[in-house]
């Protein structure tokens, strides 16, 4: 394989490699979220501002603590399609929000003080209905 590239035309090379930094600067920037939960529902935006998941508060069915475990439940980390529909944001193992919608959909996203943001969303989308 490596072989090649010293046979490969030099533009070849150069838009592999420009391919190949900006996978890996996406990949990155989606390692990276801030998570908001306030009088407006619930907000995960990665560090660029981009992408960015929002759910209103009149749209919480109900928020729960779950444990994640990457590779287990959503086939490793980042922005992950799980069974049943679920969307992930996945960062780490550990403790996670569960948050499902009254259409049916969920998202779960790794979190640390996974507890205190299941109550906080939970009570504000009680208010709510």
């Amino acid at each position: 394989g490596l072989a090649l590239w010293f046979f490969a035309p030099l533009w070849a090379f150069l838009v592999f490699v420009v391919l190949e930094v900006v996978a890996a600067l996406l990949v990155a920037t989606t390692m990276f979220w801030r998570i908001r939960i306030d009088a407006s529902g619930f907000t995960a935006t990665a560090g660029p501002g981009w992408p960015r998941f929002a759910i209103p508060l009149s749209e919480v069915e109900s928020c729960a603590v779950i444990t994640v475990t990457p590779m287990r439940d959503f086939g490793g980390w980042g922005i992950r399609w799980g069974a049943k529909g679920r969307i992930g944001i996945v960062t780490r193992t550990g403790s996670a929000l569960e948050i499902r919608r009254k259409d049916g959909r969920t998202l779960v996203v790794t979190v640390s003080q996974a507890e205190q943001g299941a109550a906080l969303l939970n009570s504000l989308a009680q208010r709510v209905q």
